[in-house]
């Protein structure tokens, strides 16, 4: 098996660029584009290279996971475990 067929939610250490494929049921598929990245810094440094010079809809499904941490709902005081990490900050400045 590839690394590029591999759970997500397998993964216990670095962090990937994916790109996530969406069907009406939601999350369908995830492709490994780039990593490991030893840090989420590095990751997201790969991100805002990866994304320079394209159009929204060129990285509509290009998301930065990594090992399950716990988020804090932003509606909320709850929080839920997640392989995502928030990229926004970076997108922003591409596309503001």
């Amino acid at each position: 098996m590839s690394r590029f067929n591999l759970n997500p939610y397998l993964c216990k250490k670095g962090f990937y660029l994916t790109d996530c494929e969406f069907d009406t049921d939601g999350l369908s598929t995830t492709i490994d584009r780039s990593g490991p990245y030893k840090s989420l810094e590095n990751a997201k440094k790969a991100y805002a290279k990866a994304i320079k010079g394209k159009t929204a809809l060129d990285i509509a499904g290009l998301s930065v996971r990594g090992p399950e941490y716990m988020r804090k709902n932003k509606f909320n005081d709850s929080q839920y475990e997640t392989i995502w990490y928030s990229i926004a900050d970076e997108w922003r400045k591409e596309f503001a």
